[in-house]
């Protein structure tokens, strides 16, 4: 019987995400406000739930709502559920390297630590490995870019490198100068057999839209044989 109020923020601009930010909270009947990212302001915007309120008190719930299975794709070698196993060069707080091939792209249901590794912000250069159970022809690799705040967290350029005779080698350069992209979808030249690759991203070529671009922000690797 106590009212609950709840803040959350999101880009006044994003009129989509304000409307799931109204609906999420009226369905665990919490009144929701609105406010920017460092939650300093409050904001009333013409906008009203379309949910039904309270529908989902009671239920086992995610931070953000109902948590859907995660892709079980066999035909993506990068999956934790398919034997690959991930590596980094470093984590900025709270994040973890779990989310970079569990099966979940960008879920609006998952948390930010849940969707999403961050690599630390010092340093020359970041990387992000996926060592598979077994060699592979790879063909191509898709790399979903963290969302934050309504913008994806694109890298300006990274490098596509597998590893021969111990040492890593560059097969391919990604370039995104636009940024704001949700997927880079990197169909390899040239296929390449191996069973151990990363992304690599040189310093300062992280996203543009972010304070330190010497971050690499990901939501999810998918690596795929060649066709």
């Amino acid at each position: 019987d106590m009212p609950v109020f709840v803040l959350d923020y999101a880009d006044s601009s994003d009129k989509a995400l304000l409307q799931r930010v109204y609906d999420r909270a009226w369905e665990f009947g919490f009144i929701p406000y609105v406010s920017n990212k460092m939650l300093d302001q409050v904001f009333v915007y013409d906008i009203r739930p379309q949910t039904e309120r309270g529908a989902k008190i009671g239920k086992e719930m995610s931070a953000y709502g109902d948590k859907p299975d995660p892709s079980t794709d066999p035909n993506n070698l990068a999956l934790a559920s398919n034997g690959a196993v991930v590596e980094v060069d470093s984590t900025f707080p709270n994040y973890t390297k779990t989310p970079l091939n569990d099966g979940y792209r960008n879920e609006p249901t998952l948390t930010w630590d849940e969707i999403a590794w961050a690599s630390g912000l010092i340093g020359d250069n970041h990387w992000a490995e996926i060592k598979l159970p077994k060699q592979a022809n790879i063909g191509r690799v898709d790399i979903y870019w963290a969302l934050d705040n309504g913008q994806y967290m694109t890298s300006q350029e990274c490098e596509i490198q597998v590893k021969k005779n111990g040492e890593w080698v560059t097969v391919q350069k990604v370039a995104e100068p636009e940024g704001n992209k949700e997927l880079s979808s990197i169909k390899l030249e040239n296929p390449v057999q191996a069973d151990d690759i990363r992304i690599w991203q040189n310093s300062g070529k992280g996203p543009l839209n972010y304070p330190n671009p010497n971050i690499i922000w990901i939501a999810e690797i998918e690596i795929y044989e060649a066709q």
